[in-house]
Protein backbone atom coordinates (compact mmCIF):
# COMPACT_ATOMS: atom_id res chain seq x y z
CA UNK A 1 0.00 0.00 0.00
CA UNK A 2 3.01 2.61 0.54
CA UNK A 3 3.66 1.77 -2.83
CA UNK A 4 0.46 3.39 -3.99
CA UNK A 5 0.61 6.16 -2.02
CA UNK A 6 3.90 6.88 -3.37
CA UNK A 7 3.49 6.33 -6.82
CA UNK A 8 1.73 9.08 -8.00
CA UNK A 9 4.33 11.37 -6.22
CA UNK A 10 7.02 9.82 -8.44
CA UNK A 11 5.31 9.50 -11.67
CA UNK A 12 4.13 13.20 -11.48
CA UNK A 13 7.65 14.56 -11.42
CA UNK A 14 9.30 11.74 -13.73
CA UNK A 15 6.75 12.83 -16.34
CA UNK A 16 7.15 16.24 -15.91
CA UNK A 17 10.79 16.06 -16.09
CA UNK A 18 11.65 13.23 -18.25
CA UNK A 19 7.96 12.49 -19.69
CA UNK A 20 5.62 9.96 -19.40
CA UNK A 21 7.29 7.03 -20.96
CA UNK A 22 9.77 6.60 -18.29
CA UNK A 23 7.09 5.66 -16.04
CA UNK A 24 6.91 2.94 -17.66
CA UNK A 25 10.29 2.40 -18.35
CA UNK A 26 11.06 2.80 -14.34
CA UNK A 27 8.43 0.14 -13.39
CA UNK A 28 9.81 -2.61 -15.81
CA UNK A 29 13.27 -2.35 -14.23
CA UNK A 30 11.81 -2.33 -10.88
CA UNK A 31 9.47 -5.38 -11.89
CA UNK A 32 12.51 -7.31 -13.46
CA UNK A 33 14.31 -6.75 -10.26
CA UNK A 34 11.31 -7.99 -8.01
CA UNK A 35 10.93 -11.39 -9.99
CA UNK A 36 14.32 -12.05 -9.61
CA UNK A 37 13.88 -11.61 -5.90
CA UNK A 38 10.86 -13.70 -6.17
CA UNK A 39 12.98 -16.52 -6.93
CA UNK A 40 15.14 -17.17 -3.77
CA UNK A 41 11.25 -16.21 -2.01
CA UNK A 42 10.92 -19.34 1.03
CA UNK A 43 7.95 -21.42 0.11
CA UNK A 44 5.32 -20.76 2.26
CA UNK A 45 1.90 -23.36 1.27
CA UNK A 46 1.09 -25.13 3.77
CA UNK A 47 0.62 -28.58 1.81
CA UNK A 48 4.17 -28.05 0.66
CA UNK A 49 5.44 -27.14 4.15
CA UNK A 50 4.09 -30.43 5.73
CA UNK A 51 5.56 -32.40 2.31
CA UNK A 52 9.39 -31.29 3.77
CA UNK A 53 8.56 -31.96 7.07
CA UNK A 54 7.34 -35.66 5.90
CA UNK A 55 10.51 -35.62 3.92
CA UNK A 56 13.08 -34.80 6.57
CA UNK A 57 11.05 -37.21 9.08
CA UNK A 58 11.55 -39.91 6.55
CA UNK A 59 15.47 -39.32 5.74
CA UNK A 60 15.93 -39.20 9.96
CA UNK A 61 13.99 -42.15 11.02
CA UNK A 62 14.23 -44.28 7.35
CA UNK A 63 10.38 -44.90 7.82
CA UNK A 64 8.67 -44.75 4.37
CA UNK A 65 5.67 -45.15 5.51
CA UNK A 66 4.91 -41.84 6.79
CA UNK A 67 2.77 -39.89 4.62
CA UNK A 68 1.47 -36.34 4.47
CA UNK A 69 -2.12 -35.75 4.71
CA UNK A 70 -2.68 -34.85 1.36
CA UNK A 71 -2.86 -36.51 -2.16
CA UNK A 72 1.08 -36.00 -2.90
CA UNK A 73 2.33 -35.80 -6.29
CA UNK A 74 -1.05 -35.23 -7.60
CA UNK A 75 -0.95 -34.46 -11.68
CA UNK A 76 -1.76 -30.62 -12.45
CA UNK A 77 -4.19 -30.73 -15.02
CA UNK A 78 -6.30 -27.99 -17.36
CA UNK A 79 -9.45 -28.79 -15.49
CA UNK A 80 -8.05 -29.09 -12.11
CA UNK A 81 -6.32 -25.57 -12.75
CA UNK A 82 -8.86 -23.94 -13.85
CA UNK A 83 -11.09 -25.61 -10.86
CA UNK A 84 -8.61 -24.11 -8.29
CA UNK A 85 -7.43 -21.07 -9.94
CA UNK A 86 -10.43 -19.81 -11.71
CA UNK A 87 -13.59 -21.05 -10.83
CA UNK A 88 -12.85 -21.96 -6.80
CA UNK A 89 -12.14 -17.83 -5.91
CA UNK A 90 -15.21 -17.45 -7.39
CA UNK A 91 -17.45 -19.90 -5.69
CA UNK A 92 -15.43 -18.47 -2.56
CA UNK A 93 -17.05 -14.89 -3.39
CA UNK A 94 -20.63 -15.70 -3.94
CA UNK A 95 -21.06 -18.39 -1.51
CA UNK A 96 -18.69 -17.81 1.76
CA UNK A 97 -19.87 -14.44 3.48
CA UNK A 98 -17.01 -14.00 5.31
CA UNK A 99 -14.77 -13.85 2.22
CA UNK A 100 -17.43 -11.55 0.41
CA UNK A 101 -17.03 -9.01 2.79
CA UNK A 102 -13.20 -8.90 3.39
CA UNK A 103 -13.84 -8.16 -0.23
CA UNK A 104 -15.53 -5.74 -0.42
CA UNK A 105 -13.93 -3.96 2.70
CA UNK A 106 -10.37 -4.43 0.83
CA UNK A 107 -12.08 -3.29 -2.50
CA UNK A 108 -13.28 0.15 -0.71
CA UNK A 109 -9.69 0.52 0.73
CA UNK A 110 -8.00 -0.21 -2.43
CA UNK A 111 -10.67 2.02 -4.67
CA UNK A 112 -10.44 4.75 -2.07
CA UNK A 113 -6.68 4.40 -2.80
CA UNK A 114 -6.74 4.84 -6.51
CA UNK A 115 -9.55 7.72 -6.52
CA UNK A 116 -7.08 10.06 -4.47
CA UNK A 117 -4.49 10.12 -7.28
CA UNK A 118 -7.65 11.86 -9.40
CA UNK A 119 -9.43 13.78 -6.55
CA UNK A 120 -6.29 15.27 -4.91
CA UNK A 121 -4.97 16.94 -7.83
CA UNK A 122 -8.56 18.47 -8.09
CA UNK A 123 -8.50 19.38 -4.48
CA UNK A 124 -5.15 20.96 -4.31
CA UNK A 125 -4.30 22.59 -7.34
CA UNK A 126 -7.87 24.59 -6.42
CA UNK A 127 -8.19 28.21 -5.15
CA UNK A 128 -7.30 28.76 -2.34
CA UNK A 129 -4.45 26.26 -2.47
CA UNK A 130 -3.67 26.71 -6.36
CA UNK A 131 -0.62 24.35 -5.54
CA UNK A 132 1.24 22.86 -8.92
CA UNK A 133 0.42 19.71 -10.38
CA UNK A 134 3.96 18.67 -8.85
CA UNK A 135 3.34 19.70 -5.76
CA UNK A 136 -0.21 18.81 -5.49
CA UNK A 137 0.94 15.25 -5.38
CA UNK A 138 2.85 15.37 -2.26
CA UNK A 139 -0.35 15.84 -0.37
CA UNK A 140 0.46 11.41 -1.06
CA UNK A 141 3.15 12.03 1.66
CA UNK A 142 0.65 12.32 4.35
CA UNK A 143 -1.29 9.01 3.33
CA UNK A 144 2.44 7.14 3.58
CA UNK A 145 2.79 8.85 6.63
CA UNK A 146 -0.55 7.47 7.86
CA UNK A 147 0.09 4.11 6.03
CA UNK A 148 3.57 4.02 8.13
CA UNK A 149 2.13 4.82 11.32
CA UNK A 150 -0.03 1.73 10.85
CA UNK A 151 3.31 0.13 12.07
CA UNK A 152 2.66 0.36 15.38
CA UNK A 153 -0.15 -2.06 15.65
CA UNK A 154 1.54 -4.66 14.22
CA UNK A 155 4.53 -4.57 16.40
CA UNK A 156 1.30 -4.80 19.34
CA UNK A 157 0.27 -7.90 17.47
CA UNK A 158 3.65 -9.19 17.20
CA UNK A 159 4.30 -8.58 20.97
CA UNK A 160 0.87 -10.60 21.72
CA UNK A 161 1.39 -13.35 19.62
CA UNK A 162 4.84 -14.03 21.08
CA UNK A 163 2.89 -14.06 24.35
CA UNK A 164 0.54 -16.18 23.23
CA UNK A 165 2.91 -18.84 21.99
CA UNK A 166 5.18 -18.76 25.12
CA UNK A 167 2.04 -19.82 27.25
CA UNK A 168 0.55 -21.95 24.55
CA UNK A 169 -2.31 -20.71 24.12
CA UNK A 170 -4.60 -20.81 21.35
CA UNK A 171 -4.43 -17.55 18.70
CA UNK A 172 -7.89 -17.19 16.91
CA UNK A 173 -8.03 -15.71 13.36
CA UNK A 174 -10.19 -13.12 15.19
CA UNK A 175 -7.92 -12.08 17.96
CA UNK A 176 -5.75 -10.85 14.93
CA UNK A 177 -7.97 -8.05 14.02
CA UNK A 178 -8.23 -5.54 16.82
CA UNK A 179 -6.66 -2.96 14.92
CA UNK A 180 -9.22 -3.25 12.13
CA UNK A 181 -11.60 -1.83 15.36
CA UNK A 182 -9.63 0.99 15.11
CA UNK A 183 -8.50 1.12 11.39
CA UNK A 184 -12.77 1.30 10.40
CA UNK A 185 -14.17 3.76 12.36
CA UNK A 186 -11.02 6.13 11.77
CA UNK A 187 -12.04 5.81 7.80
CA UNK A 188 -15.05 7.29 8.34
CA UNK A 189 -13.42 9.72 10.65
CA UNK A 190 -10.38 11.01 8.30
CA UNK A 191 -13.05 11.18 5.11
CA UNK A 192 -14.91 13.29 6.89
CA UNK A 193 -12.39 15.67 8.45
CA UNK A 194 -10.68 15.64 4.71
CA UNK A 195 -14.56 16.07 3.40
CA UNK A 196 -14.90 19.49 5.59
CA UNK A 197 -11.25 21.00 5.67
CA UNK A 198 -11.03 21.83 2.32
CA UNK A 199 -12.53 24.17 -0.53
CA UNK A 200 -14.55 25.04 -2.24
CA UNK A 201 -17.27 25.02 1.16
CA UNK A 202 -14.73 25.99 3.47
CA UNK A 203 -11.85 27.92 2.58
CA UNK A 204 -10.73 29.45 6.79
CA UNK A 205 -9.58 26.33 7.73
CA UNK A 206 -5.41 26.45 7.97
CA UNK A 207 -3.90 24.25 5.01
CA UNK A 208 -2.36 21.42 7.31
CA UNK A 209 -5.52 20.51 9.06
CA UNK A 210 -6.45 18.61 6.06
CA UNK A 211 -3.56 16.17 6.04
CA UNK A 212 -4.56 14.97 9.22
CA UNK A 213 -7.74 13.18 7.53
CA UNK A 214 -5.28 12.11 5.11
CA UNK A 215 -3.13 10.80 7.31
CA UNK A 216 -6.06 8.59 9.08
CA UNK A 217 -6.81 7.43 5.76
CA UNK A 218 -3.58 6.17 5.23
CA UNK A 219 -3.43 4.60 8.61
CA UNK A 220 -6.79 2.52 8.00
CA UNK A 221 -6.12 1.89 4.46
CA UNK A 222 -3.34 -0.12 4.96
CA UNK A 223 -4.78 -1.46 8.44
CA UNK A 224 -7.69 -2.70 5.88
CA UNK A 225 -5.27 -4.49 3.45
CA UNK A 226 -3.06 -6.09 6.34
CA UNK A 227 -5.63 -7.60 8.45
CA UNK A 228 -8.33 -9.12 5.95
CA UNK A 229 -5.85 -10.61 3.84
CA UNK A 230 -4.06 -11.94 6.82
CA UNK A 231 -8.07 -12.83 8.43
CA UNK A 232 -8.35 -14.92 5.07
CA UNK A 233 -5.27 -16.97 5.29
CA UNK A 234 -5.26 -17.51 8.49
CA UNK A 235 -9.06 -18.75 8.26
CA UNK A 236 -9.19 -21.03 5.12
CA UNK A 237 -5.87 -22.49 5.87
CA UNK A 238 -4.97 -25.00 2.71
CA UNK A 239 -7.60 -23.00 0.57
CA UNK A 240 -6.06 -18.95 1.44
CA UNK A 241 -4.89 -18.88 -1.73
CA UNK A 242 -8.48 -18.96 -3.46
CA UNK A 243 -9.73 -16.61 -0.97
CA UNK A 244 -6.94 -14.20 -1.33
CA UNK A 245 -7.58 -14.48 -5.07
CA UNK A 246 -11.27 -13.74 -4.38
CA UNK A 247 -10.37 -10.72 -2.72
CA UNK A 248 -7.59 -9.53 -5.16
CA UNK A 249 -10.22 -9.74 -7.84
CA UNK A 250 -12.69 -7.43 -6.28
CA UNK A 251 -10.68 -4.88 -5.42
CA UNK A 252 -8.59 -4.59 -8.63
CA UNK A 253 -11.66 -4.55 -10.37
CA UNK A 254 -13.19 -1.78 -7.78
CA UNK A 255 -9.82 0.41 -8.22
CA UNK A 256 -10.39 0.15 -11.78
CA UNK A 257 -13.94 1.58 -11.51
CA UNK A 258 -13.46 3.89 -9.29
CA UNK A 259 -10.87 5.68 -11.78
CA UNK A 260 -13.65 6.27 -14.51
CA UNK A 261 -16.03 7.92 -12.43
CA UNK A 262 -14.00 10.18 -9.49
CA UNK A 263 -12.60 12.91 -11.76
CA UNK A 264 -16.51 13.84 -13.06
CA UNK A 265 -17.71 13.16 -9.40
CA UNK A 266 -15.23 15.34 -7.29
CA UNK A 267 -15.54 18.34 -10.76
CA UNK A 268 -19.71 17.79 -10.97
CA UNK A 269 -20.75 17.71 -7.18
CA UNK A 270 -17.41 19.68 -5.73
CA UNK A 271 -14.93 18.83 -3.17
CA UNK A 272 -16.96 18.55 0.04
CA UNK A 273 -19.83 16.98 -1.50
CA UNK A 274 -17.85 14.07 -3.14
CA UNK A 275 -15.72 13.30 0.09
CA UNK A 276 -18.97 13.17 2.02
CA UNK A 277 -20.25 10.41 -0.43
CA UNK A 278 -17.34 8.12 -0.07
CA UNK A 279 -17.25 9.22 3.64
CA UNK A 280 -20.73 8.11 3.94
CA UNK A 281 -19.94 4.98 2.66
CA UNK A 282 -16.99 4.40 5.14
CA UNK A 283 -19.37 4.98 7.93
CA UNK A 284 -21.52 2.32 6.67
CA UNK A 285 -18.78 -0.33 7.35
CA UNK A 286 -17.69 1.24 10.85
CA UNK A 287 -18.74 -1.31 12.96
CA UNK A 288 -17.58 -4.29 10.44
CA UNK A 289 -14.52 -5.15 12.65
CA UNK A 290 -17.12 -6.07 15.60
CA UNK A 291 -19.42 -8.02 13.44
CA UNK A 292 -15.91 -9.95 12.71
CA UNK A 293 -15.29 -10.30 16.33
CA UNK A 294 -18.53 -11.38 17.44
CA UNK A 295 -19.79 -13.57 13.77
CA UNK A 296 -16.42 -14.45 12.60
CA UNK A 297 -16.00 -18.02 14.77
CA UNK A 298 -18.96 -18.73 13.76
CA UNK A 299 -19.28 -18.39 9.85
CA UNK A 300 -16.29 -19.94 9.85
CA UNK A 301 -17.62 -22.91 11.21
CA UNK A 302 -20.66 -22.93 9.21
CA UNK A 303 -18.25 -22.66 5.92
CA UNK A 304 -17.06 -25.68 3.58
CA UNK A 305 -14.04 -24.39 3.18
CA UNK A 306 -12.76 -22.34 6.75
CA UNK A 307 -10.12 -24.53 8.20
CA UNK A 308 -11.50 -25.14 11.77
CA UNK A 309 -9.31 -23.56 14.89
CA UNK A 310 -7.36 -26.74 15.14
CA UNK A 311 -6.86 -26.36 11.56
CA UNK A 312 -5.67 -23.21 11.66
CA UNK A 313 -3.42 -23.27 15.03
CA UNK A 314 -1.61 -26.09 12.70
CA UNK A 315 -1.52 -24.04 9.78
CA UNK A 316 0.02 -21.47 11.64
CA UNK A 317 2.41 -23.84 13.71
CA UNK A 318 3.55 -24.72 10.38
CA UNK A 319 5.16 -21.32 9.21
CA UNK A 320 6.32 -20.50 12.07
CA UNK A 321 8.29 -23.82 12.31
CA UNK A 322 9.32 -22.90 9.30
CA UNK A 323 11.02 -19.36 10.15
CA UNK A 324 12.53 -20.96 12.87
Amino acid sequence: MLGLALGPIYSTYITSSIGWRWVYYISTIVMGATAVGCIFTRESNANQLLDKIVQQLQEETGIQDVQSGHAEGARLTVAAFAQDALFRPLEFLVTDPLVFFCSILCAIAFGLIYGLTESLTIVYTAPPFNFSQNTSSLAFVAIAIGEMLNILPRIHDAYIYKKHRKTHRRILPESKITSFAIAAPSLAIGLWLFAWTIPPRVTCVPRPVSMIGLIMIGFSLNDFSYVLFGYATDSYGKYAASAVSAISLTRTLTAAVFQLFTYQMYTGLGSNVATSILAAVASLFAFTPFLFLRYGQRLRRRSKFAADDDQALEHENLHMKDKD
